[in-house]
């Protein structure tokens, strides 16, 4: 996918329960990036980019130390299927 202005969010069950359990400010943090995401992708203070060495994983920041990680599993969806650090998760 190269337009990203188009793209919208998903979340698998497992990382909608891992939101749930994390701290309400962190949680917060998250919401505002996915919301800014939805709204501009490529907005400069997400940083977005694309995962090296994955075709599938791209991640954006929420805050200095939490990354939101997304697949894209088909054109225009991107499915968040880590929020956490800067450690890439495994598997893509």
């Amino acid at each position: 996918m190269d337009d990203f202005s188009l793209a919208k969010i998903d979340a698998n069950p497992t990382t909608i329960k891992t939101l749930k359990k994390i701290d309400g400010s962190i949680r917060k943090q998250v919401s505002n990036a996915l919301e800014r995401f939805a709204s501009n992708p490529v907005q400069p203070t997400l940083k977005f980019e694309k995962i090296t060495n994955s075709h599938i994983l791209y991640s954006i920041r929420a805050s200095l130390h939490i990354r939101i990680y997304m697949a894209n599993y088909e054109d225009y969806l991107m499915t968040i299927v880590h929020i956490g650090n800067h450690d890439i998760p495994e598997g893509f």
